[in-house]
């Protein structure tokens, strides 16, 4: 998911967190970021379940359907190994296709 993407997930989520938790969520965007910004490693953790436990109520999961949101959550591990599998995917594709990009 782009940057663009994770905005539009994150805001979702926290939507529908108030409602979920009980309590109010902040979501802050911080522009031009560009999606690198860093969670410390002890936040990730702590937030990686929330998340997982979030999308799979029916109220998260059918707001991001709605608009067009394929909400998946993983560990940092789960999301490096899919980045790498998909990098060498698109990667053959390029190659075998002698793309270049002028």
């Amino acid at each position: 998911m782009d940057s663009g993407g994770t905005d539009v997930a994150a805001r979702l989520i926290a939507e529908c967190m108030p409602e979920i938790l009980g309590r109010q969520v902040v979501e802050e965007n911080r522009g031009g970021s560009g999606g690198e910004m860093v969670a410390p490693a002890a936040t990730v953790l702590r937030l990686n379940p929330a998340v997982r436990d979030a999308l799979a109520t029916p109220l998260v999961a059918n707001r991001m359907a709605a608009a067009g949101v394929d909400g998946q959550s993983s560990t940092a591990e789960e999301l490096a190994a899919f980045i790498r599998a998909e990098a060498d995917k698109r990667g053959r594709v390029v190659r075998d296709g002698r793309i270049i990009v002028d």
